[in-house]
């Protein structure tokens, strides 16, 4: 159990490829904008590693959130349950965790990446040093972000044949 006050956001940080890809591009990113995200006060914080990550780091992100006096859980696992009960997530770069995100009903922060971006504005993105204020905004906002959930998950569906190549896909591998 997770042991959260219904009566506090959730605020889930999600750790990316792109915190490896992108380092010649700014080194000091994904420091930044965890030390932004763990200073930012949130009181349930969930930091949801890539599965990519080093293993055994889960101890040195907790080393670092007690750096910042903030209470973090760390895991790599578990995306489906940690997003059942996030009210925001926070993606460094627009990892596919926003789409995931979206599906589930929880709207998305995304810290922007050198070379990429979402492309559309349902999903706000920023430097590490506003990550908090875009944060609280979205979950101020989230009646709107409710209205344009349907138009942003249509537009990331990849084709309109999307559902049917994955049942084609799926019956393929099960005959």
């Amino acid at each position: 159990a997770l042991k959260l006050d219904g009566n506090k956001p959730v605020v889930v940080y999600m750790s990316s490829w792109g915190q490896i890809t992108n380092a010649h591009d700014d080194p000091t990113l994904f420091e930044r904008t965890l030390q932004h995200v763990m200073a930012a006060g949130f009181e349930q914080l969930v930091i949801k590693l890539h599965p990519g990550e080093a293993p055994n780091i889960e101890q040195n992100y907790l080393k670092m959130a007690n750096e910042f006096g903030c209470r973090a859980m760390v895991t790599r696992l578990y995306l489906e349950p940690i997003l059942s009960c996030a009210n925001v997530v926070i993606a460094l770069g627009p990892s596919n965790v926003i789409v995931d995100a979206a599906v589930m009903g929880v709207p998305s922060v995304v810290v922007k990446l050198p070379g990429y971006s979402i492309q559309h504005d349902v999903i706000p993105e920023c430097e590490p040093e506003t990550v908090k204020q875009e944060t609280e905004n979205v979950l101020t906002g989230r009646a709107e972000w409710e209205g344009r959930r349907e138009d942003f998950l249509y537009q990331m569906r990849y084709s309109d044949q999307a559902t049917k190549n994955v049942a084609q896909w799926i019956n393929e591998l099960c005959l």
